[in-house]
């Protein structure tokens, strides 16, 4: 049965940490674009360059490290140039490479777990042989993932989806036509067993936790974040997601302990 993972934390717009890309970005289309979830700046960095392979650093400042474990980009067209990307990381000399060559077939969101360790420095590197148009990414998000310790108990449609399109007809009313602009899903995730909402129900191990952590992300700012149904069965299915509904309940009103939980998300991919 599918146990999910979440992905939200993002260095890149960690404070103090100064983001650069080796070649000046196209006009209007900037590096810290990378990060910003709002919709008027997504898939909105593009590199100025179709020749020059580009490396986007991550500094955290002096004395600080992170140990992010997973990546995920979307609004990208990686797939259509046939490029890649790689992660990297350093503590001020030569850079070592904690995944092998990531190289999308389509420009789905792609994301890729690894090993997580501490460093300062932390790199993405694109490559490819040549591009036609040159390498644009709509959201990239290098962090810790949130995962659940257990399968969801019931509801859960990993395949389903509806089509949201632009039609048209003619003076009768008849339909001639239908321009289909992209599918929508909608995952519902609902736990139900006492006390074990509270206590193990998501991994802590990395430090992360979905009152702390998830709630004030993706309820409390209503920001979007990666979603995938179960990475070793379909790693495929990865999706950018908001919160459409959101339930705790307790099991009685003398006790603080979750007895259920009930998440909505709603998730649209573009057609490809």
């Amino acid at each position: 049965m599918a146990k999910p993972l979440m992905l939200f934390e993002n260095i890149l717009d960690d404070t103090g940490s100064t983001l650069t890309v080796t070649t000046t970005p196209a006009s209007g289309f900037p590096i810290t674009n990378i990060y910003d979830w709002r919709v008027a700046t997504a898939y909105r960095w593009k590199s100025g360059s179709l020749t020059v392979l580009q490396n986007i650093d991550i500094d955290l400042g002096a004395g600080i490290t992170a140990s992010p474990d997973t990546v995920a980009l979307a609004g990208h067209n990686f797939g259509t140039e046939s490029a890649t990307y790689r992660v990297y990381h350093s503590d001020g000399g030569a850079y070592t490479a904690v995944t092998s060559a990531i190289a999308p077939t389509t420009d789905l969101p792609s994301l890729t777990t690894f090993t997580g360790s501490a460093h300062r420095y932390w790199r993405v590197a694109i490559g490819g042989e040549t591009w036609t148009n040159a390498p644009q990414i709509g959201v990239l998000v290098l962090g810790r993932r949130l995962d659940f310790t257990e399968p969801t108990q019931f509801d859960l449609d990993p395949y389903g989806e509806r089509a949201v399109v632009e039609d048209s007809a003619n003076e009768s009313g008849s339909w001639i036509g239908t321009n289909v602009r992209y599918t929508v899903k909608q995952f519902n995730l609902n736990y139900d067993e006492p006390g074990f909402t509270k206590t193990g129900f998501f991994a802590p191990a990395a430090g992360l936790g979905f009152d702390a952590d998830f709630v004030p992300h993706a309820i409390r700012s209503a920001k979007p974040f990666f979603f995938n149904w179960n990475i070793d069965v379909d790693p495929t299915e990865n999706y950018l997601c908001k919160v459409m509904n959101y339930d705790v309940r307790m099991p009685f009103v003398g006790s603080t302990a979750r007895r259920s939980l009930f998440c909505s998300f709603e998730a649209r991919r573009e057609i490809t």
